[in-house]
Order: C-alpha cells, then sequence, then structure tokens
C-alpha cells in the first residue's frame, strides 16, 4: 500500500480501518466500456439480487477546489436493482441557479419550465435536488476528475432496510420536486444557506438515521469534517477515484497505486503532464470498479 501523505503533506488524513482502493475505471467510461454495468450485471436479475434490493451504499465526496468548493461537495450513492438490472444512482443537492437549470435542461424531456424567467428568479436561491443516473458509467465522475479533484466514496456499513429507505426516500423526493417544476409550482425545499443548510442535508439526515438520533441532522454542514469523521470509524470501505494532481505526484514517486492508506485532499493542484496521462490511458481497459469487486466476491455484504 502506497502512502500519498508525502504529496499532499497536512491535507490528508489517516484511514481508521483497511486504506482505500484506487478505482481507475470512472477516468474514461469509454475507455473502460461501461464496466459498472457491464460487470456488475449479474448482481442483479436472474441468479442476483431481486427487484427492489438496495445492494450497496455510499457517502460521495468531492475534492476540494479554491473558492466555493473549498470544503469540497457531497452526494448520496445507491447501486440497487430495477427491472433485473443494476441500477447505479447519485443525488446531490445545490442552490438553484443557471447551473441547475443548465442541468435540467440536460436531463429532463419536460423541461418548459426552464425559460419561465419569471418563475426561476421566484425559486432562486432554493435547495433543489438533482439524480445522475450512472454516475460512473455515464461521465458524472469524469467530468468531476476532469476538474482535476478527486471522487472520495465511503461504502457504509449500513443495513439492507435502511439502504432501502434511504433510497425511497431521495427517489420520492425528487419525484415530488420535478412534479412541482413541470407546473411551474413553488418548491417546498428550503432555502440554501451556506453554513446550515447546504449539499450535505441528505447526509446528515442519513447518520442521523442510522444513529437512530432523536436530531433530524448528524454530522457537519461541511463535506471534508464529514469525510474526517468516516475515516475515524473502522467499519467504513473507501474508494479514492484519482484527480491528474494526484496521478501526477503517484507516477512522480514511481507507480500508480492500487490503494493508499490516505486520502489526499489538497487545495492547490497540478495537471499531468501528457506522458503521464498516456500511463494512466493504459490501464483503463482493463479497469474494474472497486465496488462492484466487492459485491461480486461478497466481501461488500448486502444485509440481505
Amino acid at each position: 500500500m502506497i502512502a500519498l501523505l508525502l504529496i499532499v503533506g497536512l491535507a490528508a488524513v489517516g484511514l481508521a480501518g483497511e486504506g482505500a482502493r484506487v478505482d481507475y475505471s470512472a477516468i474514461d467510461p469509454g475507455a473502460s466500456d461501461y464496466p459498472v454495468s457491464r460487470l456488475g450485471r449479474p448482481l442483479c436479475g436472474d441468479g442476483g439480487a431481486p427487484d427492489g434490493s438496495v445492494l450497496a451504499a455510499a457517502i460521495i465526496t468531492y475534492g476540494r477546489r479554491p473558492g466555493r468548493s473549498a470544503w469540497g461537495h457531497t452526494s448520496l450513492r445507491f447501486l440497487a436493482c430495477e427491472e433485473g438490472l443494476l441500477r447505479d444512482v447519485e443525488y446531490e443537492y445545490y442552490r438553484m441557479g443557471s447551473d441547475v437549470v443548465a442541468w435540467f435542461l440536460g436531463a429532463d424531456v419536460e423541461r418548459g419550465w426552464t425559460g419561465d424567467r419569471g418563475y426561476l428568479r421566484a425559486q432562486g436561491g432554493r435547495l433543489v435536488l438533482l439524480r445522475n443516473e450512472r454516475p460512473a458509467d455515464g461521465g458524472t465522475f469524469a467530468r468531476e476528475l476532469r476538474k482535476n479533484r478527486e471522487v472520495i466514496e465511503a461504502w457504509m456499513p449500513w443495513s439492507a432496510e435502511l439502504r432501502e429507505r434511504l433510497y425511497t426516500m431521495m427517489e420520492i423526493r425528487y419525484a415530488d420536486q420535478r412534479a412541482l417544476l413541470v407546473a411551474r409550482r413553488d418548491l417546498t425545499a428550503p432555502d440554501y444557506a451556506a453554513m446550515r443548510l447546504n449539499c450535505t442535508l441528505h447526509i446528515r439526515e442519513a447518520l442521523a438515521a442510522e444513529a437512530k438520533a432523536q436530531l433530524p441532522y448528524l454530522g457537519s454542514v461541511y463535506p471534508m469534517r464529514n469525510l474526517t469523521s468516516l475515516q475515524e470509524r473502522g467499519d467504513v470501505r473507501f474508494v479514492l477515484h484519482p484527480s491528474p494532481h494526484v496521478v501526477r505526484a503517484a507516477l512522480k514517486q514511481g507507480s500508480l497505486p492500487e490503494a493508499v492508506d490516505v486520502i489526499p485532499r489538497p487545495l492547490f493542484r497540478r495537471r499531468s503532464t501528457p506522458s503521464q496521462r498516456e500511463s494512466i490511458e493504459g490501464r483503463l481497459s482493463g479497469a474494474t470498479p472497486v465496488v462492484v469487486e466487492w459485491l461480486l466476491d461478497g466481501t461488500l455484504s448486502t444485509g440481505s
């Protein structure tokens, strides 16, 4: 296991458990031949889990960047069985604005509301839930990696019942929100507040549900603080999708790691060189999503 502590200095925190596996499969899903759906096919349907099963759930942390992303970004990701197929879906919260409208323009066919400027002004500043289908195979992770930020998966030891409850909650929220948008009715979500209600909303709800807490939220409004708390646990399994900055530093040390014992958190970053990009491109055709590997070999329990 290769330690990346020297790469990022104090911007890295050690892991209490087994370390983090490094996953190269999402850097270019086309070059990897869309491996989540391809290799994960046996997990559902004939010989696999029945429809409605939620096989795994992760808290995702996107790496820090200067500006409003200095504390990173966060989301929930689920692998579930629907209509005999493996569904990979991610849910994230943002502040309603032009970026969110642009996302809906590409994601929803019933988007007439996106041209209603009066309606959009009235909804400005609200928390809005986005749903990314196939975040790994579909390119969501790849886009963030191209922005030179890490994608860090914390696969949670949640029971099957809790996974299914959280997954259903997010699906209902998204459907209810979509109905309001299509009808051009006011959103019912609260206003975005950077230090109170932000992208961590559903993460803190999930942590509270896990702890069976009386309060609706546990954890921090800062994604990196939540990541630190998860790293201090011994029952969370981590996967690191490396940024070009991390790849560059690793190759300068001599090789691309299969695992790391610290998770890097750089704020200021450098790009990899053309020769370094060529080195990683050679890994893509055989790259396997780590979570799919774990589910297939039974080392990540489905709770069933």
